[in-house]
């Protein structure tokens, strides 16, 4: 008998451990089949950081010495259809840029003002854009998507990516792959981006990016043709609530931004944007985009004291698109780059400042060889 009861023990073991498997299996199989839609929740804080590697090719294939570069990315989701205000610290170091994003579900970024209106497809971030992040409609493993690469200049930026999905199940991973050369003339240099491959996980069930990986080749024709081998790495810090209402969070963030666009313009009365902003962050919870807001508010209050730019470079108004390519380029890298009118001529500045940074010119001088900058003071 004790036999026999061992046996049915066994046997049920084996019948539990087979059940198991089986829902396993289809709780696996449920999850590869799960929809990978892009959803943030008004509130929701997510912090990613950004790396950006570069390198560059010598002439025997081997590689120069890398720099690096990390940001951090600030994600506050301020309203419904995945409405966000991307926190953006500058390259330069200088104050954080606030920018208004939509998501679509499928991952599509665009680049709204401050009354919700489409400016333009992608924020640029030097050589990253969410844009590179596409997501399948259904369950595709490989399909092509249109797409706007922001770092890319206007007449180069819409581009046919090939995506292939190469892992499923709750946290499915994808491969993006652009045209395998783009090539453009900017200020009488032949500039290229070629061979980038895009490389992404998805978290299905927190509907959110958790990371990503972009390698690419740069090369730029000045004094000779160099090439250089970058690296960007994008990868979830955190996610959590800002524990802020969210209609709040968003006037917060338009409240900044139409405060540095008055500041970036030389507007001398600030007075009803500047008490609109303190009103707001004084109600405002302490958030990244709280943070930012503040630094807005703090340069409003002495407007005078931002009297300082950095003039790049003074070209005939028959360069007019030569100059204005730099000004796109210098944005792209995050420095405050404007075109303006002087004295019968097309000034590239940056600015306005309230000292003079030493680091700036430094960092100038990566993005713009061969400049040679000066420091202003007025307007």
């Amino acid at each position: 008998m004790q036999r026999s009861f061992l046996v049915r023990h066994a046997m049920w073991t084996v019948l539990g451990i087979g059940a198991l498997v089986f829902v396993l299996g289809g709780v696996a199989f449920a999850l590869s089949l799960r929809p990978c839609r892009l959803a943030f929740n008004p509130g929701d804080l997510l912090s990613y950081s950004l790396t950006t590697t570069t390198a560059e090719i010598l002439p025997g294939g081997g590689s120069g010495p890398e720099r690096q570069e990390e940001r951090r990315l600030d994600l506050v989701c301020v309203g419904g259809d995945n409405e966000v205000a991307l926190v953006l610290p500058r390259a330069d170091g200088r104050p954080d840029e606030i920018v208004l994003i939509g998501f679509s579900p499928e991952g599509q970024a665009l680049l709204l003002d401050a009354d919700g209106r489409t400016q333009a497809a992608g924020r640029a971030i030097g050589f990253f854009d969410f844009n590179l992040l596409p997501l399948p409609s259904g369950i595709d493993d490989e399909w092509e998507v249109p797409l706007t690469y922001a770092t890319l200049p206007p007449g180069k930026r819409n581009l046919a990516g090939k995506v292939k999905r190469t892992r499923r199940g709750a946290a499915p991973e994808f491969q993006l792959r652009l045209p395998a050369s783009v090539e453009w003339v900017q200020d009488g240099r032949y500039l290229q981006v070629r061979d980038l491959v895009c490389t992404y996980r998805f978290d299905t069930i927190r509907g959110l990016v958790e990371r990503a990986e972009i390698k690419l080749t740069a090369g730029v024709e000045q004094e000779r043709a160099r090439r250089y081998r970058v690296g960007v790495s994008l990868a979830l810090v955190r996610k959590g609530s800002s524990g802020d209402d969210p209609a709040r969070l968003r006037q917060l963030a338009v409240a900044a931004m139409r405060t540095t666009s008055a500041l970036s313009q030389g507007q001398a009365d600030l007075g009803p944007l500047r008490e609109r902003l303190g009103t707001t962050v004084a109600r405002s919870g302490d958030t990244p985009l709280r943070t930012a807001a503040l630094d807005v508010l703090r340069r409003s209050e002495n407007p005078q004291a931002a009297h300082w730019r950095l003039s790049v470079a003074a070209v005939e108004p028959a360069r007019r698109t030569a100059a204005e390519g730099t000004v796109r380029r210098l944005a792209a890298a995050g420095l405050p780059a404007r075109l303006v009118a002087r004295q019968g001529r097309l000034a590239i500045e940056l600015g306005p400042y309230s000292d003079q940074d030493p680091a700036l010119i430094t960092s100038l001088e990566k993005h713009c060889p061969g400049a040679q900058p000066r420091w202003i003071q007025g307007e």
